[in-house]
């Protein structure tokens, strides 16, 4: 995608959709993605996901966050810190979720 100039557009994303559905399998593989915190930052600050796949929420930074969602599709909260993990948070419905993360102090 590129803007009116014909330069790229960072950060978009589009969805495409079949007309047709077939039909899913019973069992579907477990499916987990890693959104980061480095430097302050998510890594990758884009995450495409496939509805029911879990996404684990490391801190790799050296200060603790606050990630939380409050998207009608996935609200959660976590606080991360050293030493804290928690299990994949599973994206269950289809639609934009739009993460936020803040710094804690303690």
């Amino acid at each position: 995608m590129v803007d009116s100039a014909g330069h790229p557009v960072a950060g978009v994303v589009l969805v495409a959709e079949p007309q047709f559905t077939l039909p899913q399998p019973k069992h579907a593989a477990a499916r987990t993605a890693i959104m980061d915190q480095k430097q302050k930052q998510f890594v990758p600050n884009v995450l495409i996901v496939q509805t029911g796949t879990g996404v684990d929420f490391p801190n790799s930074d050296q200060i603790e966050h606050q990630v939380y969602s409050f998207s009608p599709t996935k609200p959660f909260q976590l606080s991360l810190y050293a030493g804290h993990k928690y299990p994949p948070i599973v994206f269950d419905k289809a639609g934009l979720v739009v993460v936020v993360a803040t710094s804690m102090t303690r």
